[in-house]
């Protein structure tokens, strides 16, 4: 094939390749991650607690907790892991050894 034989990529198509090129690492990261979620209550009346900052030790992952006490962080690293939820006037409570799979939630 010369050069002058060469026809142009269709633009439908080279986008087509890109969004798939794209994908392809968001692909591989999700199999490597997964996620932490659940309910924070307060231990006196176990009412749901909002505001509350949940964050995984050794990473950059925080998230807040909504109003009726539920969070949820996305793309952690599977493996095992140490949760810090605080929140002020309250006191910090952390919880050890707490297991995520690839592309599974934890709970």
């Amino acid at each position: 094939m010369s050069v002058r034989d060469r026809r142009p990529i269709p633009p439908l198509l080279a986008l087509l390749g890109l969004l798939v090129l794209g994908l392809i690492p968001s692909l591989a990261l999700a199999q490597d991650t997964g996620s932490i979620g659940g309910m924070v209550v307060n231990g006196w009346d176990g009412r749901p607690l909002s505001g509350v900052i949940v964050t995984v030790r050794g990473t950059i992952l925080a998230g807040t907790s909504d109003a009726s006490g539920r969070y949820r962080l996305e793309g952690v690293p599977a493996g095992e892991h140490v949760v810090r939820f605080s929140k002020p006037g309250f006191g910090a409570a952390t919880v050890n050894n707490v297991r995520v799979a690839p592309g599974l939630p934890s709970n």
